[in-house]
């Protein structure tokens, strides 16, 4: 396992993956199992309601004190931590369940989107229902 004690910058999404892997312990971890694929997608569910959570308080309390505002955007960053953690696994797990014999890493699926987000951007089709001039995208 890497020391990992201290803060560090971590160059890429990819080499962020391959730490995380190395704090894997959960049954079937790698394997293509069901079960592995279903707790890091059901991990990312619940890390993403956490946020979603926090966010919800923020707007609940915007006239709370700085303080209480502060220690919620910071538990929402713990969490955005986690949802990183469970997204980098549930990439792992669908490369090992077995459906393509192409691995994608990351960064692979980060450009993707960027590569489908494009065309919608040029179109000016990000805002509002997903309807635009052109219809549905």
């Amino acid at each position: 396992m890497t020391d990992r004690s201290e803060n560090r910058f971590i160059d890429s999404i990819d080499e962020y993956a391959m730490l995380a892997a190395e704090d894997a312990t959960y049954h079937g971890f790698g394997q293509g199992t069901t079960g592995a694929l279903m707790y890091s997608a059901l991990g990312l569910t619940a890390k993403a309601g956490e946020v979603a959570e926090n966010v919800s308080k923020l707007y609940r309390d915007y006239e709370a004190l700085p303080q209480i505002k502060a220690e919620l955007v910071e538990q929402a960053r713990e969490e955005l931590g986690n949802i990183f953690w469970y997204a980098v696994r549930l990439i792992d797990e669908l490369n090992s369940y077995g459906f393509s014999n192409e691995r994608r890493l990351p960064s692979d699926i980060l450009s993707e989107n960027l590569d489908k987000m494009a065309p919608r951007k040029a179109r000016n089709a990000l805002v509002g229902s997903g309807v635009s001039d052109e219809g549905v995208f």
